[in-house]
């Protein structure tokens, strides 16, 4: 996807969630007999109208009181307030007025206001950074992406290089830009669950890196860490993957991590945000991974390990520095010339996210699976592992040929949506917290 369409791919799946969420709260209230308070059910239709606005791009009042079953008068109250609070205007950039009488008026077009907020979008690989400053609206005001030697990165000039690349985006949208309302980065490794540290990270030497705390000290904004795959996961369910609400996300690159979306929840551990996927050991005592154990499924299937694997190297031999393995897809071009040691490092590659697969298909039931990070032909090599090897399990048996197994080739823009639509999506909920007074024309008016 362009760049120019993230903003509308965005909104509408900001609309979705936010339409979800009322459509919920509503079937909860229509089943036990809850009083609702005028505040609650003026937040409920505040939201309606900003996510079907959202999910419009641009829409007349008329069109959102159909669009929202709200009446004429609640529409002209709760626009009007959005208004005035800077989250909303005319398509053309006037100024719209207050709601009230429409009679004689020319027919006004409304739209989220770009410059309400900005958000600083930021990620952290093996050896790069990276950064998208979105608007309001979801449309993007700036990218950059920088090479670093992440390893070498202390706290101190970690959070230096982050609070540089958020002030260079915002000097490079210059007036294009609202005021930055959130930070929200994603991050190849641990994270702890309240978003806050990096507990863990390949690119990183250091461990429990307390990221929010220092960069809200600098940027004076709310900031929040995600799995760089739990993002991903976000912005898949965003687009409607036909895996449903129920799926898992698996990265196959510098790295193995997973996501799971599960029940239309991500699953996270106890304490941080779990789903080590590559470190499950499927082969005790086997190849030597990274992480300095035996037999992990990225032993077999992170990019050092088909490297190693593919250039008849042991097992044990140390990996090579992660980061070096530049392109894969020339071991997918010694397999299809016949190479034995190509075909086996796929070969073993899938056979080891078979394995992994199937032990957590006997915990939580078969799941559809998005793959990314290789290419079609890569891909398509390692299904056909992945499928034998779940043949030869009770869990994966019966679904092994069936079972829907998509992919995507490059997780950066991934990522980076699911960083946009995780962001705003909280900065919504933020900014419609707190609701003006309750007017009769709308404060009690259920959907």
């Amino acid at each position: 996807m362009c760049q120019e369409g993230i903003g509308s791919f965005v909104s509408c799946c900001i609309a979705n969630i936010i339409c979800c969420s009322s459509e919920v709260e509503e079937f909860s209230m229509a089943s036990r007999p809850v009083a609702t308070r005028p505040d609650d059910m003026r937040r409920l239709n505040r939201a309606r109208v900003l996510a079907a606005l959202r999910r419009a791009g641009q829409a007349s009042r008329n069109e959102l009181a159909r669009d929202t079953a709200l009446s004429a008068a609640s529409i002209s109250t709760i626009t009007g307030e959005l208004i005035d609070e800077g989250l909303v205007v005319t398509a053309n950039g006037d100024e719209a007025r207050r709601a009230g009488s429409t009679r004689g008026r020319p027919r006004v077009t409304l739209t989220p206001a770009s410059s309400a907020a900005s958000l600083a979008c930021l990620s952290l690989q093996f050896g790069s950074l990276g950064i998208r400053l979105v608007d309001y609206r979801g449309e993007v005001l700036h990218a950059e992406n920088t090479n670093c030697l992440t390893l070498e990165l202390t706290e101190d000039t970690l959070i230096e290089a982050m609070n540089g690349l958020v002030d260079r985006a915002l000097a490079a949208a210059g007036a294009r830009a609202g005021p930055l309302q959130g930070v929200v980065i994603g991050v190849a490794g641990v994270i702890d669950l309240e978003g806050t540290t990096i507990q863990w990270a390949p690119s990183l030497s250091i461990r429990d890196v307390p990221v929010s705390a220092r960069l809200e000290k600098v940027l004076d904004v709310p900031v929040r860490l995600w799995n760089d795959c739990d993002l991903m996961a976000e912005a898949l369910h965003g687009e409607g993957f036909a895996g449903g609400s129920d799926f898992g996300t698996l990265l196959l690159s510098r790295g193995v991590g997973m996501a799971l979306r599960l029940r239309g929840q991500l699953v996270n551990g106890l304490a941080s945000s779990g789903v080590e996927f590559g470190h499950i050991p499927v082969h005790p005592d086997g190849a030597l991974c990274r992480c300095g154990n035996y037999g992990c499924v990225e032993a077999y299937a992170g990019d050092y390990a088909m490297a190693r694997r593919a250039a008849g190297l042991s097992c044990r031999t140390a990996p090579v520095p992660i980061g070096e393995v530049r392109e894969l897809a020339s071991i997918g071009e010694q397999a299809a010339a016949g190479n034995a040691d190509a075909v086996a490092a796929l070969s073993e590659a899938g056979e080891a996210v078979g394995y992994g697969l199937a032990a957590i298909f006997s915990l939580v039931d078969p799941f559809p699976l998005m793959i990314v990070g290789l290419d079609d032909v890569l891909r398509e090599r390692l299904t056909q592992s992945i499928r034998a090897t779940l043949r030869k399990t009770l869990a994966g048996k019966a679904v092994a040929d069936d079972l829907v197994i998509d992919g995507r080739p490059d997780p950066g823009p991934l990522v980076h949506r699911g960083a946009a639509l995780s962001g705003l999506t909280a900065l919504d909920r933020t900014l419609l917290a707190s609701p003006p007074p309750i007017d009769k024309a709308a404060g009690g008016e259920a959907a």
